[in-house]
């Protein structure tokens, strides 16, 4: 939380920060040392399954999001 480009992507996507439902290799890089976090348009409830989908206008903002912090 505290890496600058963490906070600069939580800042440019006015982002929610919360615990993830489930397992991700976020925690074993935090453990080397590399900053990560899990970023993206999924919805959790629909991870994983038959009718997997994510919505467009998640994936412009997730676009805008990223956009902002490695363009401006």
């Amino acid at each position: 939380m505290s890496h600058p480009f963490v906070q600069r992507l939580i800042e440019a996507g006015s982002l929610d920060v919360a615990p993830k439902q489930a397992w991700t290799p976020v925690a074993e890089f935090a453990l080397a040392g590399v900053p990560a976090v899990n970023f993206g348009p999924g919805d959790p409830a629909y991870a994983h399954r038959r009718d997997e989908l994510v919505r467009i206008d998640a994936l412009v903002r997730s676009f805008r999001t990223l956009e902002a912090v490695l363009c401006g």
